[in-house]
């Protein structure tokens, strides 16, 4: 799990959206949910579920 987060931590600004197509198609699972049944209910966990179900297409929040 280690190596997911780092993954995660690093690449959800630029790949998320991939990086959740590949999960799905290589485990047949969410990556949001094998993150819940994997890491004990925290603040880390939450962390992990806020990147990995995000979405990494820029929003217009920045293009005003």
């Amino acid at each position: 799990m280690g190596t997911l987060a780092r993954t995660l931590v690093s690449r959800a600004d630029i790949d998320m959206d991939e990086i959740r197509k590949v999960f799905k198609e290589k485990y047949e699972k969410e990556l949001g949910d094998v993150i819940c049944e994997s890491i004990p209910c925290g603040d880390y966990r939450d962390f992990l579920v806020a990147l990995a179900t995000r979405s990494s297409t820029p929003s217009n929040i920045y293009n005003n």
